[in-house]
């Protein structure tokens, strides 16, 4: 019996990955990760892992239980702020923050399927985040 649900399973995930696709189509391209902009947005991560670490660490640091998350959140605007960008809290207490691009490019966000990495320096013309969404 066991071996007969792995046996399903095994030829079902195929097709639910075509239908993700399907579904959730991809910007991703296999240039993509070998791309300068994209290792020196990697590099810039790399080299500042330690500061991210303890940043992660201060963070959880501030008490948050479920629906009482209102200190961390005002933690995070504020540094969010004092690095220039555009930050508001949704009606249910979500922090967004938005950087505006100087072009007419499509927009992205972390809700986009594949968003570009970039590095905080570069002035693409639309807003992309700087979070290493894969790593090679």
């Amino acid at each position: 019996m066991k071996s007969m649900v792995l046996a399903v399973f095994a030829m079902a995930a195929p097709l639910t990955a075509l239908a993700q696709e399907a579904i959730y189509p991809s910007k991703f391209s296999p240039e993509l990760p070998g791309n300068p902009a994209v290792q020196d947005a990697l590099r810039y991560i790399d080299e500042r892992f330690e500061q991210q670490v303890q940043e992660w660490i201060r963070i959880t640091e501030i008490p948050a239980k479920s629906q009482q998350e209102g200190r961390r959140a005002e933690y995070v605007q504020g540094q969010l702020e004092k690095l220039g960008l555009e930050v508001s809290v949704d009606s249910i207490g979500n922090v967004v923050a938005r950087r505006p691009g100087t072009g007419s490019g499509p927009t992205s966000s972390p809700a986009d399927p594949a968003p570009e990495v970039v590095r905080p320096s570069c002035s693409p013309p639309t807003w992309t985040p700087c979070i290493p969404w894969t790593r090679t």
